[in-house]
């Protein structure tokens, strides 16, 4: 039925006029809505990640089968799309890009063809600076500590030798 307001009236014809009475009912008027809105709704598995890291996001309320981008707003960044299931859910693990800039964001889902659109917040802290972009395996040992441990290493080699040649 199309919203607005219906009037319905019944009417009873019987089969047998002779045993019963036709009748007729008072109308009524049925006041019909428009289609019910869906709510979509999203799930973000944390509310920290790091620049470069993954979170799961789960989603809810969308077409059945319909495609749905995810975008992490500030400055616009697309992070993924995923198609809903048969009853408009999606479960996705996106990346967050090394390049996002660190701080609060939203992250906003939208149904490409509902229209429906849902949004969750979402901090991106920085990642760790590696400096020369390779992993480190530990600390610098400096130059003139190897010197030092060297000469300490060549002096008591020379002391052994000495020792030995004066008790022979």
């Amino acid at each position: 039925a199309t919203s607005g307001a219906h009037t319905y009236v019944a009417r009873f014809v019987p089969s047998d006029a002779e045993a019963y009475r036709p009748s007729t009912s008072e109308p009524m008027t049925i006041e019909v809505r428009g289609t019910p809105v869906l709510q979509a709704e999203l799930v973000i598995g944390k509310t920290r990640v790091v620049q470069g890291g993954t979170v799961e996001i789960t989603g809810r309320g969308f077409g059945a089968g319909e495609l749905v981008t995810l975008t992490l707003h500030s400055a616009p960044i697309r992070i993924g799309e995923v198609t809903a299931d048969g009853n408009g859910a999606f479960r996705i693990t996106v990346t967050i890009p090394a390049n996002a800039e660190v701080g609060a964001h939203t992250l906003i889902a939208d149904g490409t063809a509902s229209g429906l659109s849902a949004q969750g917040a979402l901090t991106v802290t920085a990642a760790a600076a590696t400096g020369d972009g390779l992993a480190g395996t530990g600390s610098a040992v400096p130059v003139a500590l190897i010197v030092l441990l060297l000469g300490l290493l060549a002096a008591g080699g020379v002391l052994v030798t000495r020792r030995r040649r004066t008790e022979a």
